[in-house]
């Protein structure tokens, strides 16, 4: 039995990106699944809809709660791996990623999406940049005190605000008003800074605790976390209901919640306490490809939409003309397609410009 290691601050945990990287591929079937159904609707006989398979609405109804907190969760707690004064040696570089980010993400849309206001839509990764910019310059200037200041901020809005209707408030404002046809609010910078601050307080008490108790603050966390994560299970879980024709209709429902996103909260820093222990007992190399996978995950979040729009979704439709293949989405095409699109990001990922902005880049 490998004998265990000790926390070293500002050392990358490998297993953070195994847990990355699988999240990442059920994120992918999901996606494709669904992107899938929805481009074919056409090809469908007249008056039938479109429904997910059980497999991905089992997926559905295990992970969409919480998966999309889990990623930027994972950003926060990297970000508070080293001090606040080894972080502001490397603020302008950090900076500087989430800006390419940020401008990336709206060329994607650009490129992916005909109308105006889909062009512009506010993503996930819109928010995850500016929450990831507010307490990078508030941990790096402020240290452990600003950061949880901020942190007691954010909360207080992610509990007090009501998600669901800020979304379609803002959303019908900017298709009324500023005629942005298309347009969405999805990215959700209210809750999910949040997510990422205690992300980064959560990285604060494992990487900069001083060690005489460091040890035992991560053993009660590890203690409240899986309390958390229990009653998540039990109790919280099985109130989200799956939408097989809308998969992501009811997505922040339990987010909505107070004691519901305190559980979510407490199963993120549960799985993360579950992953820095087996990096402690050199877990982090033996999965290199889930290990490569979530290192560059934020690359293959970036390409994968366009990917299928571009490159397979017309593909597929020329099979289908030709009478080839059947309208369907089976496992096996979605398969092919995570491939193809893997592929795609490890010729990408050669680009030494690419890899700069690879997700979590030391």
């Amino acid at each position: 039995m490998a004998e265990q290691q000790a926390i070293v601050p500002g050392e990358r945990q490998h297993t953070l990106d195994i847990l990355r990287g699988l999240f990442i591929l059920l994120a992918l079937v999901e996606h494709f699944g669904v992107l899938g159904g929805r481009w074919f609707l056409e090809f469908q006989p007249p008056g039938r809809g479109y429904e997910v398979d059980s497999f991905t609405a089992l997926l559905g109804f295990l992970f969409i709660p919480w998966v999309g907190h889990i990623y930027i969760h994972l950003a926060g707690f990297n970000l508070a791996r080293r001090a606040p004064e080894e972080l502001r040696k490397v603020l302008g570089s950090k900076l500087v990623s989430f800006l390419i980010v940020f401008l990336l993400v709206t060329a994607m849309n650009c490129f992916t999406f005909q109308e105006i206001g889909a062009k512009f839509r506010f993503d996930r990764l819109h928010a995850w940049m500016l929450a990831l910019t507010a307490i990078a310059l508030v941990y790096s200037y402020l240290g452990a005190r600003g950061l949880f200041a901020l942190t007691m901020a954010s909360v207080f809005f992610a509990v007090t605000l009501p998600i669901q209707e800020f979304e379609v408030a803002l959303t019908m404002k900017a298709v009324a008003r500023y005629e942005l046809a298309g347009f969405v609010y999805d990215g959700h910078i209210e809750l999910f800074l949040a997510t990422a601050c205690i992300g980064a307080l959560h990285g604060y008490f494992v990487f900069q605790l001083p060690s005489n108790y460091a040890l035992l603050v991560r053993r009660v966390l590890f203690g409240i976390s899986a309390v958390l994560s229990i009653h998540y299970i039990i109790f919280v879980a099985p109130l989200f209901e799956v939408d097989r024709g809308n998969l992501w209709a009811n997505q922040l429902f339990l987010s909505s919640d107070l004691l519901s996103l305190v559980s979510i909260w407490g199963l993120l820093i549960f799985l993360t306490h579950c992953c820095i222990f087996l990096e402690q007992f050199g877990w982090g190399r033996r999965v290199p490809i889930l290990s490569w996978v979530g290192e560059f995950s934020l690359l293959i979040y970036l390409i994968h939409k366009p990917i299928f729009v571009h490159i397979i979704g017309p593909f597929r439709a020329y099979l289908f003309n030709a009478h080839w293949l059947d309208y369907s989405i089976t496992s096996f095409d979605i398969t092919v397609y995570i491939v193809f699109t893997l592929l795609i990001t490890l010729f990408m990922e050669r680009s030494l410009t690419l890899r700069k902005i690879q997700y979590g880049s030391n």
